[in-house]
């Protein structure tokens, strides 16, 4: 089997994968939050009983009170709209503000189907949109200090947006390229590609790239540095991700047991963090000092990695929130 065709199965697992745990999620003992209530922090601004001339607060791009602290992006769909947007809030759920109006969010139609990626700078915001209109998804950049929309590309593959630290380049897929975008120029280069069901960068000189039961670290000349095993089983593309200074992996797997989350060591997989199977954690975001692993069950929670404690941090009324991402404070 060649390695397009290993990637391009490598994806429809975890699609397939993601559809089997969400039901798994839907079959838990616990009821279902009622979904017109007050959100639980005081600290919420959102109505009990939104109507259709509720106005939200916006994020305003280098605010200095909006971002003196890390803040929370995620998706949701707010009561009495049609579609999922993009929001953020401080990391108690307070200061619930929209990061971009809807109607440049979905100037090409289409709905919100992967992780949504700010840049380090917090300026930038790339998207993926499922759209009627093509085979796959359309690749979108925001740019939330003009207010403009540029389109990366359309096609086929989850995106995998990734951005280096300086916030000019970011890298995706499509289609079958592994795509370089430079905000300052505007111009766009095809790299060569690392196949994976799963890209992360760390320290702008290593690429982070999982597999389905295994994990390569590559060089930003693209070297292979290592490879490891993980004797765990498939894992889900959607329940993953990668501390920054690249110490730990978080992910969801299954197949040769019942799925559980696990967070283990980058360099030794042998050296795990934490393990359990009584909690799928989806959306999984680590906090920036990566003590924290936040995740969405429906509300938004946190996993103390040390103490191994979870702790429900907020709700909100309407959609499920999910896609969750850190965004950085200002310098």
């Amino acid at each position: 089997m060649n390695t397009k065709q290993t990637h391009f199965r490598l994806h429809i697992a975890s699609v397939l994968f993601l559809i089997i745990m969400t039901g798994l999620m839907g079959c838990s003992d616990s009821p279902p939050e009622e979904s017109g209530g007050q959100a639980r922090n005081e600290k919420f601004t959102v109505p009990e009983k939104p109507t259709q001339k509720t106005v939200y607060k916006e994020e305003i791009y280098g605010d200095p009170d909006i971002f003196s602290e890390p803040r929370l992006q995620f998706v949701w769909q707010a009561p009495t709209e049609e579609k999922y947007t993009i929001w953020s809030t401080r990391l108690d759920g307070s200061d619930l503000r929209r990061v971009l109006p809807p109607d440049l969010l979905f100037a090409k139609d289409g709905v919100i189907f992967h992780l949504p990626i700010r840049s380090p700078d917090n300026r930038y915001l790339a998207v993926s949109l499922d759209s009627n209109e093509v085979m796959g998804t359309i690749k979108m950049l925001f740019d939330l200090k003009e207010k403009t929309a540029t389109e990366l590309g359309r096609g086929a593959y989850v995106p995998d947006f990734q951005w280096t630290s300086d916030s000019r380049f970011l890298y995706y897929y499509n289609d079958d390229g592994f795509w370089k975008y430079d905000v300052k120029s505007k111009t766009n280069h095809d790299t060569p590609v690392i196949y994976s069901s799963g890209l992360f960068i760390l320290n702008d000189d290593r690429f982070v790239s999982l597999h389905h039961d295994y994990y390569e670290v590559y060089s930003k000349e693209r070297k292979k540095l290592f490879e490891k095993s993980i004797n765990y089983g498939v894992i889900a593309h959607s329940f993953q991700t990668v501390a920054n200074d690249g110490s730990m992996i978080f992910c969801v797997v299954g197949g040769k047991e019942q799925p559980f989350s696990i967070i283990f060591n980058l360099n030794n997989p042998e050296k795990v963090y934490y393990k359990a199977a009584d909690t799928i954690y989806s959306s999984p975001a680590f906090d920036l000092s990566n003590k924290r692993l936040y995740f969405s069950n429906g509300s938004v929670e946190y996993l103390d990695i040390k103490t191994k404690k979870e702790t429900q941090v907020f709700t909100l009324p309407g959609g499920t929130i999910a896609h969750l991402s850190m965004l950085n404070p200002l310098n």
